[in-house]
């Protein structure tokens, strides 16, 4: 924000929002790190799966391309193939509904 901007008043976290993101003052940093991680853990599943399908994706394609080849085809179209899935994966958990549980 620049000084001509507006200073905008932060929106009120409702009660779900509030329980999911209040850590008590006597939590330690053990159960401060399992909370985090917990909440992170979709995340970090679908960048795992994002980072599968590309890998196999290319690779995949690169094999195809050395049976049929037509290099670099193959392997261009399963890179594209596994950055569309492996896309497709993080946003279903990116904008999944909060407070419906994990995505399934």
């Amino acid at each position: 924000m620049t000084a001509d901007d507006p200073q905008r008043e932060p929106k009120p976290l409702s009660q779900a929002d509030k329980e999911s993101a209040s850590i008590p003052p006597s939590a330690t940093k053990a159960e401060v790190f399992a909370r985090v991680m917990k909440q992170a853990a979709p995340f970090l599943a679908a960048t795992w799966t994002m980072i599968a399908a590309i890998g196999l994706g290319a690779v995949g394609g690169y094999w195809l391309d050395g049976r049929a080849g037509t290099r670099p085809w193959f392997a261009v179209a399963g890179t594209l193939l596994g950055t569309a899935v492996g896309m497709y994966e993080l946003a279903r958990v990116a904008l999944a509904r909060p407070g419906k549980g994990p995505p399934e």
